[in-house]
């Protein structure tokens, strides 16, 4: 057997030489523990463990003083800087050949027979070790003390420490280092300088941030501060020093698992993201301006939502009300808080409860102003239950205020708020995070099951059968807000209507169709219809205004469908007409209504079909020639 004093005397001389006969103690070892029946041999195996551990320490504690002699040669952890002077070059050699002396320990204390033992926790390799135990006093004495720099609320100063520590000293480690251990072949050392380097380094961070946690729990703002840096900080590694952190460490997902990876840190983080967003979002929501369009002062917040080449020419163009802007600036910089998260089920959550949600509750905030607007405006009823009051939906009857012009206002910018959001989020399911999280859900779509295990709400998201098409968002954009922009439209083409019909209702009711015919024929539209078509054409005049060019033609030929059916309901069908009152009905319909459209419409005639044929097939006597 290997003697201890033999074996120290040895390795100061030739440690290749010294570590044959341990090799050989350790592999007789290890077939003394195969070869012996259970519980046979149980004293000589003790012992044979124990003298090889022993002197492993002791090879080690030799090997590990000449290594640690070098590294106060060199000033370690002082950064080396090239090119070396003669001094320093000899100095480097005599920490490789060290370095190298404690590799060819290593090797068989890592498996004598080069294999990887499994389910084993990863170990830096020795003399990385050693060479790190100057950074973590250094960072003890900063960041872990009692120095001004050793503050809980600036995270970003050990982290940004840590970012400096490794861009002034990974040079050495890839340079120098990194080659001394692919000389160990075969088979190579598993382990690469640069991710020891770093692996030491987060250990530090991973204590301080440990221990700090329970204070940083108890300051929200503290908290969500912490995480944004420590995942910033794991990007950093990732980008610029294709740091991948070794299978069976603690930081495999990144530093931040440390903290999200923790359910009630996670939780607790979770819960004060929604409570801010929520706060903010009612903030938004109860602005007296929150149906504002947007102002030139405003307008550099949202050009987002359009192309700015696209904005000034496209008479398409929606424009932007202050809360659309704003609840998406604020579902963004949810999304710029949780994107970098390591694990799909983190990001899931902040995309479930609390982006869908702020936008379902978006949409109900809009579909209750809508659902009262239509009871006091249109039912003349009183409010629906559970409707929102006039201070907080800024809700009024058509009749008050602004009247009808008013009423069409609010629901065009509803309308313009609903769009804008529907737009905005179905542009973003095609942005790259959001269809990697798409494709997610895709794979485990047949896991539905474990989705529900995150104990989230995953109602705005398509069945698990329509799950290939679309985009996380698609639930929401389709069934939610297309639904309410459907509403809103019928809602003023209702409106408009309804205008009409209360103010021709004198118009409908007049007697005067039927009456001896005059000896001049009628060259003007019939007095009680000035109010109506009036009306009509200033609320066509806002219609054309504040909504697109396309959508608005959309709108103009329902509501001249109204306005055609109540002609036929009210007039056509319900008086007989002379030659007199036939013309003048004809009249009132060309110059009333017909002229009265012409500026948005060619042929507004082919929008009221039913009125236009019933004239032209002689139903009602009189010229026919009026509209030609």
């Amino acid at each position: 057997m290997l003697s201890s004093s033999g074996s120290k005397a040895l390795v100061k001389e030739d440690p290749q030489a010294a570590l044959g006969p341990y090799r050989q103690l350790a592999k007789l070892t290890k077939l003394t523990v195969a070869s012996s029946p259970e519980g046979c041999n149980t004293e000589l195996i003790k012992y044979m463990t124990n003298r090889q551990s022993t002197l492993w320490e002791e090879l080690k504690d030799i090997l590990s003083k000449r290594f640690e002699e070098t590294l106060q040669a060199l000033q370690w952890p002082v950064p080396l800087k090239t090119p070396y002077s003669q001094q320093i070059r000899e100095q480097v050699k005599s920490f490789e050949r060290a370095f190298a002396d404690l590799l060819i320990l290593q090797q068989p204390a890592e498996d004598v027979d080069n294999k990887v033992e499994p389910d084993t926790k990863y170990q830096p390799l020795l003399p990385i070790s050693i060479m790190m135990t100057a950074f973590s006093i250094r960072f003890r004495f900063h960041f872990e003390g009692t120095r001004p720099t050793s503050r809980l609320d600036k995270p970003e100063w050990f982290l940004n420490h840590t970012i400096q520590t490794i861009s002034q000293h990974m040079p050495f480690f890839v340079g120098v280092v990194q080659p001394i251990i692919y000389q160990f072949q075969p088979p190579p050392l598993r382990h690469s300088a640069r991710t020891d380097f770093i692996f030491g380094l987060l250990t530090d961070l991973s204590r301080k941030i440990k221990k700090g946690m329970p204070q940083v729990l108890s300051q929200p703002a503290l908290l969500s501060h912490t995480i944004h840096e420590v995942l910033s900080f794991d990007q950093t590694l990732r980008e610029r020093y294709g740091f991948v952190a070794p299978e069976g460490s603690e930081f495999q997902l990144g530093l931040a698992q440390i903290i999200v990876g923790n359910p009630d840190w996670f939780d607790a983080w979770l819960k004060m993201e929604k409570q801010f967003a929520v706060g903010r979002f009612n903030e938004i929501v109860h602005d007296r301006a929150a149906w504002d369009l947007n102002s030139d002062e405003d307008q550099d917040a949202a050009d987002y939502m359009q192309d700015d080449e696209e904005y000034d020419e496209d008479k398409d163009a929606v424009p932007v009300t202050k809360s659309a802007s704003r609840i998406l600036s604020l579902i963004e910089s949810i999304t710029d808080s949780y994107h970098l998260l390591p694990l799909f089920e983190q990001r899931l959550r902040f995309l479930m409860e609390i982006q869908i949600d702020l936008l379902e509750t978006y949409h109900r905030r809009i579909a209750s102003a809508v659902d009262s607007f239509e009871a006091l405006s249109l039912i003349r009823s009183v409010p629906v239950p559970g409707a929102l009051p006039d201070a907080v939906t800024g809700v009024m009857t058509s009749g008050e205020r602004s009247g009808t012009t008013g009423g069409l206002q609010r629901l065009c910018r509803w309308w313009t708020s609903a769009i804008t959001v529907r737009d905005r989020i179905l542009e973003w399911g095609e942005d790259d995070f959001f269809l990697e999280m798409w494709t997610e859900l895709n794979q485990r779509a047949s896991q539905a099951q474990s989705l529900s295990d995150l104990n989230t709400s995953l109602n705005a998201l398509p069945a698990a059968d329509s799950f290939e098409e679309g985009t996380v968002f698609t639930e929401v954009a389709t069934e939610l807000y297309d639904t309410l922009c459907v509403k809103l439209l019928k809602t003023v083409v209702k409106m408009v209507a309804k205008d009409w019909s209360v103010g021709a209702r004198p118009y409908g009711k007049s007697r005067n169709w039927s009456v001896a015919p005059a000896e001049a024929l009628p060259s003007e539209i019939t007095s009680e219809l000035y109010r109506p078509v009036a009306d009509l054409k200033r609320n066509l005049a806002f219609l054309s205004s504040s909504l697109p060019s396309s959508l608005f033609h959309t709108v103009l030929r329902s509501i001249l469908i109204e306005i055609d059916d109540w002609f036929w309901k009210n007039m056509i069908t319900t008086h007989q007409f002379t030659r007199q009152g036939g013309y003048q009905l004809q009249l009132d319909v060309s110059v009333g209504i017909w002229q009265t459209v012409q500026p948005w419409a060619k042929k507004p005639e082919n929008y009221t079909r039913s009125l236009y044929l019933a004239l032209q097939n002689k139903r009602i006597s009189g010229p026919t020639d009026i509209a030609e």
